[in-house]
């Protein structure tokens, strides 16, 4: 967590090239939302959103949106190179346990890697679900055709239908139900006319 002193350093040209003008609450405010972020990443997202062409000061969203897009391209500049012991399994290594049998377990390179990437303030969790990716994700269900493939759905949208037809099938009608019965599938009694 960033203290208050380093936040405002860091934050301070910013605001200044934006000519905002902050008070104790604009302050607390972007603080409490920008705190968690490593110092590196959040110097790194000021610097995204000062060559950004516009006019006004970013909200914090729009600064944990800048931060986000910096740790992935880092993510990205480091990948895991697998060793010669788990490059067949991906990250796994296959032991045998007292009792025989096979299993796998993390290769100590990958979780190295990680160490890495932590001890190089670079959070393996994303910052946030950005607005701009909630956005992207988001689908308009009035343009989505009768039956859709679900492998061509973001992964959130995916989920979300598979949700929908895991709830549709543990609610459905019984296989009984006609008109004449009722949901428990009882004969209604006679309706006179």
């Amino acid at each position: 967590m960033i203290d208050r002193e380093t936040f405002r350093e860091l934050l301070q040209p910013l605001v200044t090239m934006r000519r905002a003008k902050f008070d104790v609450a604009d302050w607390t405010v972007y603080y409490r939302v920008l705190a968690e972020i490593p110092a590196s990443l959040l110097e790194a997202a000021v610097i995204e959103a000062a060559r950004a062409e516009q006019t006004f000061m970013e909200q914090p969203g729009e600064l944990l949106a800048y931060a986000e897009r910096v740790r992935q391209a880092r993510l990205a500049a480091s990948p895991w190179q697998p060793c010669d012991d788990c490059a067949a399994l991906k990250g796994f290594i296959e032991i045998t346990d007292s009792e025989g049998v096979k299993r796998l377990q993390p290769c100590a390179c990958k979780q190295r890697h990680r160490a890495q990437l932590e001890a190089s303030d670079i959070p393996l969790r994303a910052l946030i679900g950005s607005p701009k990716a909630r956005v992207d994700d988001a689908i308009d269900w009035h343009q989505v055709p009768a039956r859709v493939d679900p492998r061509a759905l973001p992964a959130p949208a995916r989920r979300v239908l598979t949700d929908v037809k895991t709830i549709a099938r543990e609610h459905t009608m019984p296989k009984a139900f006609t008109p004449q019965t009722d949901l428990d599938g009882q004969p209604l009694p006679e309706r006179r006319r």
